[in-house]
């Protein structure tokens, strides 16, 4: 279905925005790897989403809040919560996660989510990631971990995860992820891959961010809680740009596109930022 480390590391973080898509689809191509450091500022992230779907079968729209805020010396708290219509079912779904700083070296990431609607956006979901810092510079965080989705038909997905990023100098980071994912009912396997860039322009006032996401799927519910799809290939291409326009304001813009055997999308998502 379908640490302490160069000033990249915080705005990288808090450029993670999610944006939700069907449940299947998110639980195998949502592996972007993590952020380092998180911030400590807080911000407050408010924007909108519009897709169009060929195929016939209706376009995305949708809009999203995500709030990021330090709690305490080595925690950072993040709430995302997302309404949308996609493929003609409407529903929303809100996710807390808790990154944690266990020493200078070494975090652990935990979430979870409650989602409503047909079949389009999971029940619940449950994810959890170990992550390391490596090296005398730190400039190599690798991480594993693991999730769970329980989609609103009788679908669900269990996956491992493994990602890697190099914070080659202050401004550029490279970013690898993987996932194995297990499909049931049929116990279908599926794989991805995502690659990303992400570069400070302008003094660090912005970033841009290319990134790619390629494999399997398993299942893929288009109209409701049948599959008309199975063991298939995908691709998404992305490219994002986030400006701060001032110490306490800031926007986003994101385009991308995603293509499979059976419908092409392509969308755009605009946010708006304040920090404080």
């Amino acid at each position: 279905m379908s640490a302490h480390i160069p000033r990249a590391a915080a705005f990288v973080l808090a450029a993670t925005t999610l944006v939700a898509r069907p449940a299947h689809l998110a639980a195998q191509s949502d592996v972007r790897a993590p952020g380092a450091l998180p911030a400590r500022e807080r911000s407050l992230e408010v924007g909108g989403f519009a897709h169009a779907v060929t195929g016939g079968f209706g376009g995305w729209q949708g809009g999203y809040v995500r709030a990021l805020t330090p709690a305490g010396r080595r925690d950072q708290l993040a709430f995302d919560l997302v309404a949308q219509r996609a493929f003609r079912d409407e529903g929303q779904y809100a996710a807390l996660s808790l990154r944690h700083e266990l020493t200078p070296s070494l975090f652990v990431v935990a979430s979870g989510g409650a989602g409503s609607g047909r079949f389009a956006l999971p029940q619940a979901r449950a994810d959890i990631l170990v992550g390391r810092a490596l090296g005398a510079r730190r400039a190599v965080v690798v991480g594993v971990g693991a999730s769970y989705v329980d989609a609103q038909a009788l679908y669900a997905d269990r996956a491992a995860v493994a990602t890697v990023a190099w914070y080659a100098s202050p401004n550029v980071v490279a970013e690898l992820a993987g996932r194995v994912n297990a499909s049931t009912p049929g116990d279908v396997r599926s794989f991805r891959i995502a690659p990303s860039l992400t570069r400070l322009l302008n003094g660090g006032r912005q970033a841009l961010t290319l990134r790619a996401d390629v494999g399997t799927e398993a299942y893929q519910l288009l109209a409701g809680a049948s599959p008309v799809a199975r063991d298939f290939g995908s691709t998404l291409v992305a490219a994002g740009l986030r400006h701060r326009a001032s110490e306490a304001w800031g926007a986003s813009l994101q385009a991308e596109s995603y293509h499979n055997p059976y419908y092409t999308r392509t969308g755009v998502r605009v946010g708006a930022l304040r920090f404080w």
